[in-house]
């Protein structure tokens, strides 16, 4: 379990918010900085989606893989 939740800080170390939006050092009013900071936001949770789905199916691929190691040495196991 541990190992997951250093797989999830790893993502979420990589994804840096305020180099996702490369004119958030140029932007001038409050309009149009609330603007790329919400273009940031969205970036940040698509990549934060991804990243948790990743997990999630590696998770899920060694729980199928380990019942399916399983069921196929039983000795019944049609050849």
């Amino acid at each position: 379990m541990e190992y997951y939740r250093e797989l999830i800080q790893t993502y979420s170390d990589e994804v840096n918010i305020d180099q996702l939006s490369p004119r958030a050092a140029t932007a001038t009013s409050p309009a149009s900085s609330s603007l790329d900071r919400t273009e940031a936001l969205v970036a940040f949770q698509i990549s934060t989606n991804a990243a948790i789905r990743r997990f999630l199916n590696s998770v899920n691929s060694a729980a199928y893989n380990s019942k399916d190691q399983c069921r196929t040495t039983r000795a019944n196991y049609a050849n």
